[in-house]
């Protein structure tokens, strides 16, 4: 399937190009609860064109579909001024208990006009393709999300290097980072933290305090927090 072929290739895309093509998700972020058996996202074509849509749920860490969940319908054709509502469902296999899981949901909108399938391989690469962050999250996290801002603390590696920790169970993605009085390029580094982990940014000089905001469950800003970097990793 030429759509498993281009994973990486829809990752990269744009969803500003999605959006002045008239085609939009109603979410930029999924929460899958555990105690769901499945969860749904709208895709809407506001515009005239009609398209060929795939979409499934990719495995980041391995850059595969994944087995743990599906999407329905995985192929659809979406007429112009008209939505669909994707539902995705739980397959099974064994996902931490203690932490959230991050997945992608991808979709790859072709022109429904390409029909021809050497025509369609050789211009996939112009497809309308974008995706949106998905979390699996358990029933059994011991905080609640608006408690894990609580959690990420700052560090000091050295003079030029500052840790950002996550000791929650959750994804924080930063929506915002300043180092001092450097602003840090979310789309060139990381923005997402991952449970129990740490990423690490540059800084031009030594500095005492970040400022940051997280994204929420509904694709909004936090308000801003301040934290003191602590020294020592």
């Amino acid at each position: 399937m030429v759509f498993r072929n281009f994973i990486i290739i829809i990752l990269c895309f744009l969803v500003m190009s999605c959006a002045h093509a008239g085609i939009r998700l109603n979410k930029t972020r999924v929460i899958f609860n555990e105690k769901n058996p499945s969860t749904s996202i709208t895709f809407s074509n506001t515009g005239k064109d009609n398209y060929l849509v795939e979409a499934a749920v990719i495995d980041p860490g391995l850059n595969k579909v994944s087995d743990s969940f599906m999407v329905i319908p995985p192929i659809f054709r979406s007429e112009g001024g008209q939505s669909s509502v994707l539902k995705i469902i739980r397959k099974g296999g064994e996902l931490a208990s203690d932490k959230e899981s991050d997945y992608r949901l991808v979709l790859n909108a072709i022109p429904a006009s390409e029909r021809n399938t050497k025509e369609r391989a050789a211009r996939v690469s112009f497809s309308l393709g974008f995706s949106v962050k998905l979390f699996y999250r358990p029933e059994s996290l011991k905080h609640t999300p608006d408690d894990a801002y609580k959690r990420l603390t700052f560090h000091r590696k050295d003079s030029t290097t500052v840790i950002a920790r996550n000791d929650s169970e959750y994804n924080l993605s930063l929506s915002q980072l300043f180092l001092g009085k450097q602003q840090i390029n979310l789309n060139k580094q990381p923005s997402m933290i991952r449970p129990f982990a740490s990423v690490v940014f540059k800084t031009p000089e030594a500095v005492s305090e970040a400022r940051w905001r997280l994204i929420n469950d509904f694709g909004g800003e936090t308000e801003e927090h301040l934290s003191r970097i602590q020294q020592g990793d």
